[in-house]
């Protein structure tokens, strides 16, 4: 995901952009802390 830049708008290909990424990443997240919370998952990299 993209970050806006300091002090101006966000371009709307980079709004767009954010939007389907975060509905992908939304999950993949949500599955992880599950993980982590419930096991005690341990990623190490």
């Amino acid at each position: 995901m993209r970050k806006k830049p300091k002090g101006k708008p966000m371009s709307r290909w980079n709004k767009v952009r954010n939007k389907a990424i975060s509905k992908r990443r939304f999950v993949v997240e949500r599955t992880f802390g599950t993980l982590k919370r419930t096991y005690g998952l341990i990623i190490s990299a």
